[in-house]
């Protein structure tokens, strides 16, 4: 068996530097949040998947935006659905909603402050 010797050359190969585990940890970190998010939005994707086709169709996001806590006008709804809906099939599935409505509560929350 070959034995390797560690000298100041050679470590900088064999042990990845402080940046690339900082990048690979940010990115571990940002999907983690991004799961928990998704996980913790699943009983709310429930709740507003009215026929349980496992979409939200306009009519449930409707339903969502139009009342209470959002109070959004129905342009407001559509102009939103089609920015989250990435497949463009008219419908948000759990990912597309989790982002959806991450941006109806912070754009919900800024219009009331500024009322």
């Amino acid at each position: 068996m070959k034995s390797i010797q560690l000298s100041p050359q050679n470590l900088s190969l064999a042990v990845p530097s402080w940046s690339i585990c900082s990048i690979v940890l940010q990115a571990l970190c940002e999907q983690m949040l991004l799961l928990y998010r998704k996980v913790r939005l699943v009983p709310k994707f429930k709740e507003y998947d009215r026929d349980g086709n496992g979409y939200i169709s306009l009519e449930e996001a409707s339903i969502i935006l139009q009342n209470k806590p959002f109070n959004f006008p129905a342009d407001k709804v559509v102009v939103l659905l089609r920015k989250f809906d990435k497949d463009g099939n008219g419908k948000l599935d759990i990912d597309e909603f989790a982002d959806f409505y991450a941006e109806a509560k912070a754009t919900s929350v800024s219009s009331q402050l500024i009322n």
